[in-house]
């Protein structure tokens, strides 16, 4: 998706969670990526302390917001943060999930 769009001029910067955060940020062709330290998994969702100031910040830059799905902290970043921008739907190979997704931002 980022670097499709990057072609229309659109800029991209990632937050993803890493064990590794060295170095914090990676400079792509397709988008500007900030590593948060990963701190715990549950049940395969990857959880970061670090993350929720680090993604409060790029809302800062961000005129839209992208979810990958399935990412539950993805939902408790969105909330804890929140977040006053446009959301695109979440990335999903299953429209019933972006369904439930979207019912669930009107809330």
């Amino acid at each position: 998706m980022c670097l499709n769009t990057r072609r229309h001029g659109v800029e991209s910067r990632v937050l993803c969670i890493s064990p590794s955060v060295f170095p914090r940020v990676v400079r792509r062709e397709e988008a500007v990526v900030f590593r948060s330290r990963l701190h715990l998994e549950i049940a395969s969702c990857s959880v970061s302390l670090q993350a929720l100031p680090m993604f409060r910040r790029l809302l800062g830059w961000a005129e839209v917001v992208h979810y990958h799905f399935p990412w539950p902290f993805a939902d408790v970043l969105h909330f804890a943060a929140r977040v006053r921008r446009p959301t695109v739907p979440p990335t999903t190979r299953t429209s019933s999930a972006k369904r439930r997704w979207q019912r669930s931002m009107r809330r």
